[in-house]
């Protein structure tokens, strides 16, 4: 289609016509039909006559118009390009610099971690990409990626990002280094007082990992790992993903060892359900070192 049918709406000088005045969770940049026929709201699903895959936002009619303009296709609304590595530092520094303290402040309730966390993973907001953003680094701390994360919890990355990981500002370097799946559960780990860092998947970021880990060179390392379906894919993915960066830092000489949450899912929902500092330094201490001959937790 064209984009001559659709402008993009704005939340101050073009405002959504949907969710205009509502309360919501971050700023509406859908678009709206130049005839005033449509919107795409990318909040409100009430009254919607189609919803987009991927979170990307809910067709409204407007009138009783019987011919509504060519729908755009998720290209236009999400306008996806890919960005060079030189880019990624700006496009992260902007995202964490347009996020408002008060949608950080409510971001962080939905997901249960604290405000502050957030902003040490330097969170920020792509209207972009119509999704939350979480610059990801390698060893050197330099940003060489974006990861995304809309409001329905959908995951990806801004195209052209590396693998890389995330690395809260202001940790202590001291003590045990707890290494998380994903920035949210990184967030829950950092609320506990304890230095974190962050993979972007089960298996991801592994090289970074480790080139970080032999530059801190921490007392221990304690790699958590999501407890899922017993026999899933998912958890046979996990397992394998946590048993081969272990393997991985004890061959360099790493103390190390795994965690799963007891009767939880992943970091965030042990966090949720009240586990405290010490109960986490409690499961570390007890779980076995990883050696060069180990090959299961």
């Amino acid at each position: 289609m064209s984009k001559s049918d659709w402008v993009r709406v704005h939340p101050k000088s073009n405002p959504c016509p949907i969710c205009s005045g509502q309360p919501h969770r971050s700023p509406c940049y859908g678009l709206i039909a130049k005839d005033g026929t449509a919107a795409i709201c990318t909040h409100v699903s009430d009254g919607s006559i189609k919803a987009f895959s991927t979170g990307a936002g809910y067709l409204h009619r407007l009138d009783n118009a019987l011919t509504l303009p060519p729908t755009p296709s998720l290209e236009t609304i999400r306008k996806p390009r890919e960005y060079n590595r030189s880019e990624m530092k700006g496009i992260a520094v902007k995202a964490f610099e347009r996020l408002s303290t008060d949608d950080r402040n409510r971001h962080a309730t939905e997901l249960g971690v604290s405000p502050w966390s957030l902003f040490r993973l330097r969170m920020g907001w792509s209207p972009d990409h119509l999704a939350y953003t979480f610059p990801m680094r390698d060893a050197d701390q330099s940003v060489i990626g974006v990861r995304l994360r809309n409001q329905e919890g959908r995951k990806w990355a801004v195209r052209g990002s590396g693998n890389g990981i995330f690395i809260p500002v202001l940790l202590a370097s001291k003590g045990p280094l707890i290494i998380c799946e994903g920035p949210t559960d990184t967030a829950a780990m950092l609320d506990l007082d304890l230095d974190a860092i962050g993979r972007p998947s089960c298996n991801g970021g592994a090289d970074s990992v480790c080139d970080y880990v032999r530059r801190i060179r921490p007392e221990i390392v304690g790699i958590i790992y999501d407890r899922d379906s017993p026999g899933s894919a998912a958890e046979r993915n996990g397992t394998r993903g946590a048993q081969s960066l272990a393997m991985r830092l004890a061959t360099s000489g790493q103390a190390v060892k795994l965690m799963r949450p007891p009767h939880c899912k992943d970091a965030r929902e042990w966090a949720k359900r009240g586990v405290s500092q010490e109960s986490v330094l409690v499961l570390l201490d007890s779980a076995r070192y990883i050696n060069a001959n180990t090959t299961r937790p």
